[in-house]
């Protein structure tokens, strides 16, 4: 997971570890865990968030979108 966030430029190397703990705290949260039940760092959410949005979401919103896919809305039934 490391290894992943060194390859973003966007993210400086000081804040990696705290972008790690961050997604390690999330992955417990979504298992009903909490990354408080281990002896871990806590992370410092402010360096871990500075990006502002996950960059799985820049990725959706920077995706092309097609000619088609603009018009679709005018191809929508009116009822």
């Amino acid at each position: 997971m490391e290894e992943d966030f060194l390859k973003d430029e966007q993210i400086s190397p000081s804040n990696v570890q705290d972008r790690v703990l961050c997604d390690i705290g999330m992955f417990l949260e979504a298992m009903g865990k909490n990354i408080s039940e281990y002896e871990l760092p806590k992370p410092n959410t402010i360096s871990a968030h500075s990006g502002g949005v996950l960059k799985e979401i820049l990725e959706e919103m920077n995706a092309p979108i097609s000619g088609e896919d603009t018009y679709i809305i005018q191809n929508l039934n009116y009822e």
